[in-house]
């Protein structure tokens, strides 16, 4: 019965404004606000405002893409209105932070800026209005944001920073500072949320061979290796922020496919570490398996790639012993980028026991052939 009042509201008055008086809500989530003019969206957020500023929260939960229907440019004096008077409530709050965002409501921005240096608004209200002011274009206020975010780490609670790291970087934050704070930010243990997540979001979005993505990437792998556990297993390695190994493993593997040429040594080093500490998380091994694809297809990538193993390896599990550091390399075909060198390997090898700068390979060469 909910939807049918819903849609008779959009072209009946009498049973819109009963609707607005009793059960507003029920108009937004399943009406069309869209197809309403300005002065009908005005009433509904007014009405709703009315019915659910007092007391505590309801949990309403307003589609964000009926919010998108719902918000327009000219509702910025109602919003003002509502805020004004009832939000303090966090249904209305909610309601009018991503009125402001979704409709690119820059009258209002000064509203959201509030509310994203407020400590005591909700984690989630203070991401918001920060996604608000990026797209209302208040740059000199976001820079604010992130400046005071990245100064002071206390002020920012973990969840408003994992939520917008997305929309911080590149644009307004650097590589350099998107690593700090996930060096520094605690990990959420929802796997929607946290760094896991947002860090795959960003990688998504980058040009894959851009200065930023290239920056991160390093920075990416720096963390990983530098976070492993010293009493790690190489079958078996673990670092506290492996959860960004799959978004590394994401952005290396874009990286390869939009390389023309010989793909360099920092890309080859990053992959190893992507592929070392993600190659066993299910959700990955797709894009594991189109890194070592990548490996598989060039002789001179496999050889670039089975050394950076080799220095992987020999870190992780060192040991004097030759075969065992190959075994080292080749030995575990669920996580290692390179699998044993074949016929087609032959030419590197022997280029490689030839070369008498690197006797720490030779060995190791011996027993690859």
């Amino acid at each position: 019965m909910r939807a049918i009042a819903a849609w008779l509201a959009l072209w009946n008055d009498d049973v819109r404004r009963e609707l607005i008086e009793r059960e507003p809500e029920t108009l937004l989530s399943l009406g069309d606000p869209e197809s309403l003019d300005v002065t009908a969206r005005a009433k509904l957020v007014r009405g709703f405002a009315a019915a659910y500023g007092k007391g505590r929260s309801r949990h309403l939960d307003i589609p964000i893409a009926e919010v998108r229907r719902l918000a327009h440019p000219d509702l910025a004096q109602v919003i003002r209105e509502c805020w004004n008077d009832q939000s303090s409530n966090e249904d209305v709050r909610k309601l009018l932070i991503e009125m402001i965002w979704q409709g690119r409501i820059e009258n209002c921005a000064d509203l959201v800026r509030a509310v994203a240096f407020d400590n005591a608004s909700t984690a989630h209200h203070r991401a918001t209005a920060i996604r608000a002011l990026v797209v209302c274009d208040r740059c000199h206020d976001v820079t604010d944001i992130a400046n005071a975010m990245l100064e002071n780490s206390t002020g920012w609670p973990d969840g408003v920073v994992h939520e917008v790291a997305a929309d911080l970087f590149p644009r307004f934050i650097t590589a350099d500072q998107l690593a700090a704070l996930m060096e520094r930010t605690r990990e959420s243990r929802q796997t929607a949320w946290g760094f896991g997540w947002a860090s795959q979001q960003v990688v998504e979005e980058l040009e894959p061979l851009s200065e930023p993505a290239v920056v991160l990437r390093d920075k990416l792998a720096d963390l990983v290796w530098r976070g492993r556990s010293k009493e790690t297993a190489l079958d078996n390695v673990h670092s506290r922020f492996e959860y960004l190994a799959p978004a590394l493993a994401t952005l290396c593997n874009r990286q390869m496919a939009a390389t023309t040429g010989q793909p360099d040594a920092a890309l080859v080093r990053a992959s190893v570490i992507a592929c070392r500490f993600s190659g066993l998380r299910g959700k990955n091994r797709e894009t594991v398996d189109s890194l070592r694809a990548h490996v598989a297809a060039d002789a001179n990538l496999r050889r670039d790639a089975f050394w950076a193993e080799l220095a992987f390896a020999d870190e992780v599990e060192p040991t004097d012993d030759a075969w065992h550091r190959f075994v080292n390399v080749v030995a575990d075909r669920r996580v290692g980028l390179v699998l044993h060198p074949t016929e087609a390997d032959r030419q590197w090898l022997i280029e490689a026991l030839a070369d008498e700068g690197k006797r720490e390979r030779r060995a190791v060469a011996l027993h690859a052939r």
